[in-house]
């Protein structure tokens, strides 16, 4: 039901809250150049990523509700993991994450609201990127083609597209990406993954690989469009359109859908619009 996703998400959103104090915790006391939490930057950062828009779209729930106290939670929670995604460092993390806010402020909340609410976030961004001139230098080297890991991901890219027709229609295996640098003598310090989900899962996966990828989440866009129309469910599928986006959209620059713990959040959003679900009493039903 729609409850207990609400309660899921809600559990959710209670341990990255407590991960992103123990993530504040490296920063302040242990001096850490990127935050983790308890697990690796850049899956900490993909799951902050989903879960704040999560969040966010709870926080406008409330607010449109006038449960105010609900309100308050959500922002501290939301506080805290903006700060710490903010200092795990990853560029296509705060890419999804502005988008999907965007997303998610042009299309669930009135005019008054979404001027407040982009004010509100464009101070934000500009405040962090003056205060600290690691995230200022971070942000910049997102254009910058000269910088170390951009130019180690155009290495890996162009690689992966000359030789694409080697395996278009089959694929290279599971895992066997290491293995394709390995046999073509890629110039690279880390051969791990192509840092593409579209490229990742063709090479690995061959052609059809990429048309079930395109397919779970097309269905996934069509499915949130119908929730739209419906009153009840509007900020249902809002969400799942919003997080989608920002998932693929960072996925052009990273294999975010081989992280576990961020693909099961994004099938979990997925599995919301998969079908039509009886219980229809609750969720967001409104504009902020």
């Amino acid at each position: 039901s729609l409850n207990q996703y609400r309660k899921l998400f809600n559990i959710n959103l209670i341990t990255i809250t407590l991960n992103s104090i123990y993530a504040l915790y490296q920063l302040i006391i242990l001096k850490s150049d990127r935050l983790g939490g308890t697990s690796f930057y850049m899956t900490f950062g993909g799951m902050l990523m989903l879960l704040i828009l999560v969040n966010y779209l709870f926080f406008l729930e409330s607010l449109s509700r006038k449960q105010y106290r609900y309100s308050i939670v959500y922002f501290c929670c939301l506080s805290l993991m903006s700060i710490a995604l903010t200092f795990t460092l990853t560029r296509n993390t705060w890419i999804g994450v502005l988008l999907g806010s965007a997303m998610i402020t042009l299309m669930y909340t009135k005019l008054r609201m979404k001027i407040i609410l982009s004010l509100m976030l464009i101070c934000a961004v500009l405040i962090a990127i003056n205060t600290f001139p690691s995230l200022r230098a971070r942000a910049e080297s997102i254009v910058k083609l000269n910088d170390s890991s951009n130019q180690e991901r155009i290495v890996m890219w162009k690689s992966g597209i000359k030789h694409l027709p080697d395996y278009f229609l089959t694929g290279i295996g599971i895992n066997n990406v290491p293995r394709f640098f390995d046999r073509y003598c890629v110039p690279l310090i880390t051969r791990c993954h192509m840092h593409n989900n579209f490229l990742q899962i063709i090479l690995e996966l061959g052609l059809m690989g990429l048309l079930a990828f395109g397919a779970l989440f097309g269905c996934g866009y069509y499915r949130a469009h119908q929730l739209i129309k419906r009153r009840r469910e509007r900020g249902w599928g809002i969400l799942v359109i919003s997080a989608c986006t920002a998932f693929l959209v960072a996925g052009l620059f990273e294999f975010n859908f081989g992280d576990t713990e961020v693909a099961s959040i994004i099938l979990v959003l997925l599995s919301r619009v998969a079908r039509r679900l009886p219980d229809e009493s609750s969720g967001v039903n409104g504009n902020a």
